[in-house]
């Protein structure tokens, strides 16, 4: 296939879209969605090895170390699946460590950055919501949920503690800078503060085109030099 063994990274700051943007990409792309969340959860509700060492930091509210994200990903990326199909990598890497990692071990095709300015961050928390049976994440006026759940959803974590919710940001805004110099030319800035729908369509152009054929930047997306 076109896209085997090809890697893609999305990354962004709470509440900019990645994940949303992911499950689309994934899906007009053919591309494996790859979220570290997930993997996590998994691995924890399968008990494996790797599993239970990352659930006995998360449940002490603490990071999972580099070097086990760092096995968590590349086990999974190694999957048959993945192989086959590609993949868009979300949630990591987090630190430079595990950009440097990761740029060593797999040709990164590109490193798309969602970019939305602090206060515009904070207005969106406000309004996210999680589905506590799914899993899945919505926004009350960006992604709005459907009518059969809405009474279920719950407030993330720590989204309606502005304080807390700037730590989280402060801390993405450092580890990106000493991320980017990993992926060089083939970090892509995207002006995600347009409608997702617009987001949509400018990510899906650019990578369309990376996967498929020669890289074309979509007018919303900007090469960093």
């Amino acid at each position: 296939m076109a896209n085997a063994g090809k890697v893609v990274v999305v990354a962004g700051p709470p509440c900019s879209g990645k994940g949303t943007q992911c499950k689309r990409l994934a899906t007009q792309l053919g591309l494996v969605h790859v979220s570290t969340g997930d993997v996590f959860r998994d691995a924890v509700a399968r008990r494996t090895p790797l599993g239970l060492q990352a659930k006995g930091y998360m449940d002490r509210g603490r990071f999972v170390p580099d070097e086990l994200m760092i096995q968590f990903v590349t086990d999974r990326i190694a999957q048959p699946d993945v192989v086959a199909r590609g993949c868009l990598l979300d949630g990591f890497p987090r630190t430079g460590p595990q950009a440097r990692t990761l740029a060593a071990a797999v040709k990164v095709e590109r490193f798309v950055v969602l970019q939305v300015p602090d206060k515009a961050l904070q207005t969106r928390a406000a309004a996210r919501r999680i589905d506590p049976v799914t899993g899945d994440i919505y926004n009350l006026k960006y992604v709005p949920p459907p009518p059969d759940v809405v009474a279920r959803l719950e407030p993330r974590l720590y989204d309606d503690d502005a304080g807390t919710f700037q730590v989280r940001l402060d801390v993405f805004h450092k580890h990106l800078r000493q991320i980017i110099p990993s992926f060089g030319k083939r970090v892509w800035m995207v002006d995600a503060m347009r409608p997702p729908d617009e987001v949509f369509a400018d990510l899906a152009r650019c990578l369309e085109a990376t996967v498929g054929a020669a890289a074309a930047l979509a007018d919303g997306a900007q090469a960093v030099e």
